[in-house]
């Protein structure tokens, strides 16, 4: 429903490609859906960047914006568009940890769409580097993955359902 929560999470680089993710969370549930995973290519400028980025969310409650917080430009950028972005916290220096902790989310508090194709292949092809301990392998080119990955970093807590109380209770 365009009513869940709803979280966006980029991983931005105006060289090549920015990897954006659109999370909903089932309120009754819990768990969160990775509903849409997709590249923005050939968009050089920062403002059409994040404008082109915003268009993909728009109709769905966006309760949170989460990007690589080493994209300084972008979300400075997104700020003074009136658009803000968390990052995450010193995300290089704890790779290995995002990935375990997307890994033990999978099937327990996330779920990925069908309709999530790029991401799924992204996850099945992801492997570490023979030659540089505790990176990937091609890791620069896994956007998705790792707009993913700040996700579970950053995602908002679960809510309390709200207790709703009879008109006669107020009497």
């Amino acid at each position: 429903s365009p009513l869940w929560r709803h979280v966006e999470s980029v991983d931005p680089a105006i060289k090549s490609a920015l990897g954006y993710t659109l999370w909903a969370e089932n309120p009754q549930t819990g768990i969160w859906y990775c509903i849409k995973a997709d590249y923005i290519k050939g968009v050089y400028v920062p403002t059409e960047l994040v404008q082109t980025e915003a268009k993909l969310s728009s109709g769905v409650n966006i309760v949170r914006r989460i990007s690589d917080p080493h994209e300084s430009w972008y979300i400075h950028t997104a700020s003074s568009m009136g658009i803000i972005y968390t990052g995450v916290y010193k995300k290089n220096d704890r790779k290995a940890e995002l990935i375990k902790n997307f890994q033990e989310a999978l099937g327990s508090q996330l779920r990925i769409s069908p309709t999530a194709e790029l991401l799924i292949e992204e996850i099945t092809s992801a492997r570490w580097s023979d030659t540089r301990d505790g990176k990937i392998a091609s890791g620069s080119d896994y956007h998705l993955l790792d707009s993913a990955q700040y996700f579970v970093d950053v995602k908002p807590k679960k809510e309390s359902p709200v207790q709703t109380s009879r008109y006669r209770d107020w009497e």
